[in-house]
């Protein structure tokens, strides 16, 4: 290797090696001192590479949490699509695009609605409950019908929730709840 190809690809490397150590900086800084096209950038570089969770520390929790939703498809023939596995396994196939934000908003709003919901018996819903961690369910559903399964506004739907473990299996329906 002669002179000039050996300073170029230091100079490659402490280009890579500066970016890299940049992006990570942009990345670990807090929220409010972020610029937003680089935060991005960061996120899509470190985010499936280097970000640590706690799956290091703790074991994975033995619920298996269920969203279905029971719809009427362009042949107005119900289907029931169960939509939180399904984002969860196109995350687990495809880390890299980007299904990582739906996973968390469906198992967290899930989460805090499910338990909100933990002190009533189960039962049918024939509406929506006045319950605001379910209306952040909800809304994030009907952003899910309308972008991802193509449905039109104002189609009526059924969800159901439902939670198992060793122990139990925990199941709240909801009817006539409308994509808005």
């Amino acid at each position: 290797m002669n002179l000039v190809s050996t300073r170029l690809l230091a100079i490659v490397f402490t280009v890579f090696v500066f970016i890299h150590f940049l992006l990570l900086l942009i990345y670990c800084i807090p929220a409010q001192n972020k610029n937003t096209k680089l935060s991005f950038l960061s996120h899509l570089y470190v985010y499936p590479l280097f970000h640590s969770n706690w799956q290091l520390f703790v074991p994975a929790p033995t619920k298996k949490n269920q969203l279905f939703v029971k719809y009427k498809n362009e042949n107005q023939l119900p289907v029931w699509k169960d939509i939180l596995s399904a984002e969860i396994k196109k995350h687990s196939d495809h880390p890299f695009f980007g299904h990582d934000l739906k996973v968390l908003l469906f198992s967290n709003s899930f989460i805090h609605a499910f338990n909100e919901l933990e002190n009533q018996p189960l039962q049918y819903f024939k509406s929506e409950p006045a319950i605001k961690e379910f209306e952040v369910l909800k809304f994030e559903i009907d952003q899910y019908l309308k972008t991802v399964l193509k449905v039109s506004k104002q189609i009526e739907y059924q969800l159901m929730m439902s939670s198992v473990d060793e122990n139990e299996t925990r199941s709240y329906c909801f009817k006539n709840l409308v994509v808005k």
